[in-house]
Order: structure tokens, then C-alpha cells, then sequence
């Protein structure tokens, strides 16, 4: 009976550990600690700002309170002025054009 307890703690701590990195970050947190995140697969969530559609590829900003994260997408863009909660890989130092932008690249 005792490692039956035993066994069901661990599997709730798991659980929670699960849980926990499951958990979006703010805009604000990745944009504080770029380099921590480069490279990283993230989640991230926050208001959905301006917007541009181009023929392959979608372009919206995520803000959080401070400072707002560009996103790269080719999925359908969100509406201006709702929440949302976006997954793919950060870079800290992406090129678009002659400009260097911390970009969220969505579903890479």
C-alpha cells in the first residue's frame, strides 16, 4: 500500500511538472530574456496587434504589455485586439529585409 502512495505522488508530481512547462509565457518574458529563448520552441501568449497578409506568408504583432513580438505565420491571422496564444520557434535576430527583429516563427 505504501508504494502504491508512493507511486500516485509521483505521477501527480509529473503531472504538475507537465502542467507547468505547458504553461504560455508573456511576450514580455521572452522579449526580457531573448537569448535564453533563441532557438526554443515556445508558447507565448498576448494581444494580437497590426497585421500584414502577403502572398505565402502572414505578419502579426503579439503585444504583451511593454513591448510587442512579430510573428511569422502561414496560418490564418488572428483578429486585431484579441488574445492569443501562439507556439513556434523563437529567434532572437531574424532578418527581414535590412531589418533585425526578434520574430516568433509560428508552427516551426
Amino acid at each position: 500500500m505504501r508504494y502504491f502512495v508512493l507511486a500516485i505522488l509521483v505521477l501527480a508530481l509529473l503531472a504538475g511538472v507537465y502542467w507547468w512547462r505547458q504553461r504560455p509565457l508573456s511576450v514580455d518574458a521572452v522579449l526580457a530574456a531573448p537569448t535564453k529563448y533563441d532557438g526554443q520552441h515556445v508558447k507565448v501568449h498576448g494581444t494580437v496587434g497590426k497585421s500584414f497578409a502577403a502572398l505565402l506568408m502572414n505578419y502579426y504583432e503579439l503585444c504583451g504589455q511593454r513591448a510587442c513580438l512579430h510573428v511569422v505565420s502561414n496560418r490564418a491571422i488572428p483578429p486585431e485586439g484579441t488574445e492569443a496564444t501562439v507556439e513556434g520557434r523563437f529567434v532572437a535576430s531574424y532578418g527581414i529585409g535590412n531589418k533585425r527583429l526578434s520574430v516568433l516563427l509560428e508552427g516551426k
